[in-house]
């Protein structure tokens, strides 16, 4: 990956650089192994964006471009591995890494962006999970291709 440091922001789209600027950061990058999958950490899996089973968010770009929005409540590592391997009900995760893998075919990188925020946020006593707020508001203003698109209610 040429630029795990976010530094250098000029071909990503502005929905990236949206991501980047509420907390997202970049984890890692898919790359082909043989006829499948491989997670590459260019930053530490434990650092700022794992979430150590905290709620969390991630986000696939294809070169620079957002594509996907997931999230997850289990440790962030685990669940992108689960694209690697689907399960035969797993269709989003099939249908993703389809889609990763006809990218990464063509020569396009595909990154791979986290956010696990480490504090609490509370209305009165009750904690709210601030990742799946965020990936409903994210998916409905950004409309990531690879979520599917979203048809207007009538």
């Amino acid at each position: 990956m040429k630029n795990p440091d976010n530094s250098n922001r000029e071909n990503l789209d502005a929905n990236i650089i949206a991501l980047l600027r509420i907390g997202f950061v970049v984890i890692g990058e898919w790359e082909r192994e043989n006829n499948g999958l491989q997670l590459i950490y260019t930053n530490d899996p434990k650092g700022k964006a794992a979430s150590g089973g905290r709620p969390a968010l991630y986000a696939f770009a294809v070169e620079g471009m957002l594509k996907y929005v997931g999230k997850t409540n289990r440790v962030l590592c685990k669940r992108l591995n689960e694209y690697v391997k689907p399960g035969s009900s797993q269709t989003t995760n099939k249908n993703c890494r389809k889609l990763i893998l006809e990218a990464l075919q063509g020569n396009k990188p595909v990154q791979i962006y986290g956010f696990a925020p480490d504090f609490p946020l509370c209305y009165g006593e009750f904690r709210i999970n601030l990742p799946a707020g965020l990936e409903d508001v994210l998916i409905e203003t950004m409309n990531p291709e690879w979520n599917g698109k979203q048809e207007e209610q009538v």
